[in-house]
Parts: C-alpha cells; structure tokens; sequence
C-alpha cells in the first residue's frame, strides 16, 4: 500500500543505500498503521541503517537528533530523483539582493537534491560573516535539514 516513492529509489546513488533504508522505514510505517497485532519494532531498518552507520549498529544509547538527521539524509538519498548530480558554481554574487542571492543558492541546492524530503523538510538559512581585521562581508545561504534551538531555563 502507498509504494508510490519506489518511483524515486535512487539505486545508483553512492550517498544512499541503493532504496533499502527507504524500503525498510515503509515497511516499518505500513506495520506501525497497519498491522494486525498493535506493536512493532524498528529491526529491519535499525539493522539497514546500521549497515551505513556504525554507531547505530548495537544498542547503546545514541542522540536522538543525531538519528533523525541521519535517518532523513539517508533516505533523502534513496529517494534522490537527480540520478547524475552536475557540478553547481556559485556566481559571484557581489551587489546582488537577499533574494536573489538567495534564489541563485537555491536553485544551486536543487540541482543536486530532489526528493520528498527536500520538497518537505528542507529550509534556508542565511549567515553573515564579517572579519574584524578588514571589515570583509561573507553572506551564504545554506540549506537545513533540522535546526538544534537552545532550551533555555526559566
């Protein structure tokens, strides 16, 4: 049921896992909705997403943040629909507008990363960089996939 993103698997994509870790988290999403017996356990994809990385291969405790990032890209990955990632230069962007600048890098990104995750998932964010030394102005824009936000006490 809903195996519309087997349309997507990327199996010759060296960053993914050649569709497996997306195969394994729809396994683990169609038993969690629409299995018979009310639990379930995360074996296949725990076990595939151990093969790539092998802090997650035992069972100690890891950083749930650290999983989900690398959860997503990996299965961003599988499901990339550009097969052949071309080379992205970014033009010098001197006296260029926010907007702009932010569109060119943009369209930079997505020229290398379709898929359902970026389409829902992914942000931009700017940075500014200046030298104390010369007063010299960097500004990127970068694209995110989660961002970690201090928890402050009351």
């Amino acid at each position: 049921m809903f195996q519309i993103f087997k349309a997507d698997i990327n199996a010759d994509n060296p960053l993914g896992l050649g569709g497996k870790l997306a195969e394994a988290y729809h396994s683990l999403m169609e038993d969690i909705w629409l299995g018979n017996d009310g639990r379930t356990a995360p074996y296949d994809l725990k076990r595939v997403l151990g093969k790539r990385v092998a802090r997650f291969s035992g069972y100690g405790q890891q950083d749930a943040c650290e999983l989900v990032n690398y959860l997503l890209d990996l299965i961003h990955e599988d499901l990339n629909r550009v097969k052949k990632k071309p080379y992205v230069e970014i033009p010098d962007m001197a006296g260029k507008s926010d907007e702009e600048m932010s569109r060119v890098f943009w369209q930079g990104f997505l020229a290398r990363n379709q898929s359902i995750i970026v389409d829902l998932m992914y942000g931009q964010l700017k940075s500014t960089v200046r030298c104390l030394e010369c007063g010299n102005i960097s500004i990127n824009f970068d694209p995110f996939l989660t961002l970690s936000l201090p928890i402050t006490k009351s």
